[in-house]
């Protein structure tokens, strides 16, 4: 993640580069979506990130499921049986600063989603809630997953 200072004149100029940038060194962004403005400033995240595209939909999926709050709790298994296919032993079986070593991964990026705006900054302890660009981003991928399901489930049909 980077973040710069920009002035909102700025961002629209900032996401058009972006659309350009590449080459070594240079960050390469799949979405534009993952350009986002909070407190005045423009936060980039590299979506080639692994953590990124492992945990930032488990972590979306399953507030999205408990209605968009949830005690870390509730979320913590959610989290887990959407990704465990995806994780290695290490990352099962390991910690990283006390903590499995998943859940310290799934933590970094909630504070990533945090600072983006997708989730709420300073709710209750333990408690992550979604806000209302969450909610959306949540819904999208909600419904993106459904599509994805009745067509897995239709071409399965076809073919009996």
């Amino acid at each position: 993640m980077t973040t710069l200072n920009v002035n909102e004149s700025n961002l629209e100029f900032l996401k058009q580069l972006v659309q350009t940038w590449s080459g070594p060194g240079v960050y390469r962004f799949e979405k534009l979506e993952n350009i986002g403005s909070k407190n005045g400033q423009v936060v980039i995240f590299d979506s080639s990130n692994p953590r990124h595209r492992i945990y930032r939909p488990a972590i979306l999926r399953a507030l999205f499921r408990k209605g968009g709050q949830a005690h870390v709790s509730e979320l913590k298994p959610l989290i887990l049986n959407d990704i465990r296919h995806k994780l290695t032993e290490r990352e099962l079986n390991d910690t990283k600063s006390n903590r499995p070593f998943w859940w310290y991964d799934c933590q970094v990026e909630r504070y990533a989603l945090v600072q983006e705006g997708i989730i709420e900054d300073g709710t209750s302890v333990g408690y992550w809630t979604l806000t209302t660009r969450g909610r959306a981003a949540a819904e999208k991928l909600s419904s993106g997953d459904s599509a994805s399901k009745n067509a897995s489930e239709d071409q399965s049909k076809t073919q009996i």
